[in-house]
């Protein structure tokens, strides 16, 4: 019966756990945030931090080398101070041979002056106070414990003044750790706010004029090797990957009618405010998805509005915005840009690589970065320095025509269908900012599309800023919060990752050996009981 109860009791439990399985609340679905909404640092606080880099770990060594030698001195002093402490609470109410004690002995010598004195003279008692006190005061006893008082008195005026320069060279040395403590942090806002700086896309490192070292003395290959090392670390990868050359043909590009209402599908317009062009400018990267939606919405515009004037004015705007890239980038390295330049004119002029292969090799520099260092004057057969800031292609493609008989085609394929209405709205800055466009259906153009998915893997970061030093005697540090806001785009569950059916196999595999268990004992049990009905029945 025990092994009965046992077992309908271990089904019980079995069958507990295993609707247990199947009667678990689904955890609540991660939530994804889609968009960060947070503030930049300014195009002009990122410029100066970068063009007068400093060595923040070697200014730190020393702030902290200076602080524990200032600590060591504060707790020299500390002691200075107790032990003075000590002294001068010995000498105002020690046991014996302190003002106090001075003072209750003092007392007892004048009663007993005055005691004497009453003895020694009747008439002494009638006198006044004044007469008595003259009297009492002039005693040899009382003079001599007023002048041992006036001794302790001197001494611990001494010690009390000891004391206060202690006390203020304490306070002067405390003043000193607390701004040492405020530099340091100071130092570690300041490297956070160059590190953030030096993560935005269009950002470089700075390089002195001492850094640069260019060897004239070989080929014109090995030479613009030397060159092409340089401008690697001072033109920022993002800059390079989109050329003018680039801007230009996405701009010059006509789709149809339904091969632009398909590329636009679902792909929000990018709105180029003031602050999303001052953004785009140093902060965030315009590839070359975002230039060929721009593109594209210029020309739907045109299409709608049959207002050339604007799809100029769009094309144009990017490629102001592609040069304010360049000025950004050329401000951090300026002398290091001028240096190049004045070193590559004289060795091309010195060495006179004037020929079309020399022209050409130029030229392929100025491509890959997107920039004109040196031109070429036919006329003289001379290089010459592009004495102007400007990326050098500004000037050719700012006014250069954009196709005309590829526009009008664009207008003539909106008599054949009605351009809808646009859907999309426009975003803000960093909604803009943050999606990707994808589907593209260009004909025969994925190939820029490609490059730019495939090889656009950075992204900014909001670099959170370094521990800020405690000092436990120094003011309180004041902590900065980014006041960057979150918003959450909606729940998305997660697909499940196959973690549950193991175990609810092995709840099944576990019910269904309890139940050959239970049925076993029941049928043996059936059987001894058949067995002990027939031997009492015999």
């Amino acid at each position: 019966m025990k092994k009965i109860i046992i077992s309908m009791m271990l089904l019980n439990l079995l069958l507990n756990s295993f609707g247990s399985i199947f009667a678990q609340e689904a955890p609540d679905p991660y939530i994804v945030t889609q968009d960060i909404n947070y503030e930049s640092i300014s195009l002009e606080d990122c410029l100066n931090i970068l063009q007068n880099p400093t060595d923040e770990s070697l200014e730190a060594e020393s702030i902290n080398g200076t602080i524990e030698e200032v600590e060591a001195e504060l707790q020299l002093v500390q002691a200075q101070y107790n032990e003075l402490n000590n002294y001068i609470a010995l000498l105002e109410s020690g046991e014996v041979d302190s003002l106090d004690w001075a003072n209750s002995q003092l007392l007892i010598v004048i009663e007993e002056v005055y005691a004497l004195q009453s003895e020694l003279d009747p008439e002494f008692i009638y006198l006044s106070e004044e007469e008595q006190l003259n009297l009492v005061a002039s005693h040899e006893s009382v003079l001599e414990w007023q002048a041992y008082i006036q001794e302790i008195q001197v001494a611990l005026n001494q010690l009390i003044a000891d004391r206060n320069v202690v006390e203020q060279n304490y306070s002067n040395l405390n003043f000193t750790l607390n701004e040492l403590h405020a530099s340091k942090e100071n130092t570690s806002q300041s490297k956070a706010t160059y590190n953030e700086c030096q993560l935005y896309p269009y950002s470089s490192e700075y390089l002195s004029n001492d850094q640069i070292l260019l060897n004239s003395q070989t080929s014109l290959n090995d030479y613009l090797v030397q060159i092409d090392t340089y401008l690697e670390k001072i033109v920022a990868k993002a800059y390079r990957k989109v050329a003018f050359e680039d801007i230009y043909r996405l701009y010059s590009e006509q789709l149809d009618q339904q091969a632009l209402e398909n590329a636009l599908a679902d792909k929000p317009n990018i709105v180029l405010d003031n602050l999303a062009y001052e953004t785009y400018s140093y902060a965030k990267e315009l590839s070359l998805i975002d230039i060929e939606t721009l593109a594209q919405y210029a020309q739907r515009a045109f299409i709608k509005n049959n207002n050339k004037d604007e799809f100029i004015q769009s094309y144009q705007k990017v490629i102001n915005l592609k040069e304010n890239q360049w000025n950004y980038i050329y401000s951090i390295n300026t002398e290091a840009f001028e240096l190049i330049k004045s070193e590559l004119v004289n060795y091309l002029n010195s060495n006179m690589h004037t020929n079309e292969e020399a022209v050409n090799l130029v030229r392929s520099i100025h491509q890959r970065y997107q920039v004109k260092l040196v031109f070429f004057d036919d006329s003289s057969q001379q290089w010459v320095t592009n004495s102007m800031s400007s990326s050098g292609y500004y000037d050719e493609y700012v006014q250069k025509d954009i196709s005309s008989h590829t526009l009008e085609e664009a207008l003539s394929g909106e008599s054949t269908s009605e351009i809808d209405s646009e859907s999309n709205d426009e975003l803000t800055l960093d909604e803009t900012l943050d999606e990707v466009p994808d589907n593209l259906v260009v004909p025969n153009d994925h190939l820029e599309s490609l490059k730019d998915q495939l090889s656009n893997v950075r992204s900014n970061t909001n670099i959170k800023d370094l521990p800020k030093p405690s000092a436990s005697n120094s003011m309180n540090n004041k902590n900065k919060e980014n006041k960057g806001e979150k918003t959450n785009k909606g729940n998305i569950e997660l697909p499940s990752t196959g973690e549950r059916k193991p175990m609810t196999i092995i709840a099944i595999i576990i019910l269904i050996i309890g139940l050959i268990l239970l049925f076993t004992t029941l049928r043996i049990k059936r059987k001894k009981r058949e067995t002990l009905q027939d031997i009492e029945l015999d």
